[in-house]
């Protein structure tokens, strides 16, 4: 008896298991139609296939070709992309002292980055400044006296529109901070 009933079971599963499958491909047919993900099997307005590439570049894609198309593309990424270097382990003589820390921001960014160092635990603020595209740092004084001990911080960094003074993106990095005295 409990021989026929595991089997009836297993028939029964294998029946949904079956159900489920077709269910899926009919699915993905109503979804993706008999030419599977291909963009041809989409509908096109001809009206709008337009890109635009960074701020200036708008044009009608068609008229493109594939080389053209992708300079335009890696022209855009390039004119956004950054360039920083920076110390990710600070050390200081005690909490009053000036330690040293390089933050280069290089000079072919576009923009200013705003850097703000707080620690993980309490999420204080103990160090902030801005930094130009073209400029560096090399040291720096902490906001706050803090007693000896090893700090697991983040430092936040956020791109910086120079016409607006805006915040148009940011980046974390985690860093230690270590108050020997």
């Amino acid at each position: 008896m409990t021989n026929q009933k595991e089997k009836r079971e297993k028939v029964l599963f294998a029946g949904l298991a079956i159900l489920a499958l077709l269910l899926a491909g009919f699915l993905a047919y109503l979804l993706f139609g008999i030419k599977g993900a291909d963009s041809t099997s989409l509908p096109v307005d001809d009206d709008k296939i337009n890109f635009i590439a960074g701020d200036t570049t708008e044009g009608d894609i068609r008229k493109k070709e594939e080389a053209e198309i992708v300079a335009t593309l890696n022209q855009a990424v390039d004119e956004n992309e950054a360039a920083l270097a920076f110390s990710t382990s600070l050390t200081f003589a005690d909490g009053q002292a000036e330690g040293k820390f390089i933050f280069a921001n290089g000079k072919n960014n576009k923009y200013a980055q705003m850097l703000e160092i707080r620690t993980i635990d309490t999420d204080q603020l103990i160090y902030s400044c801005g930094v130009k595209a073209g400029h560096k740092i090399e040291s720096c004084k902490l906001l706050v006296d803090l007693p000896k001990g090893v700090y697991d911080c983040i430092m936040y960094l956020y791109t910086v529109d120079p016409a607006t003074n805006d915040r148009i993106g940011t980046s974390k990095a985690r860093m230690v901070v270590t108050i020997l005295a």
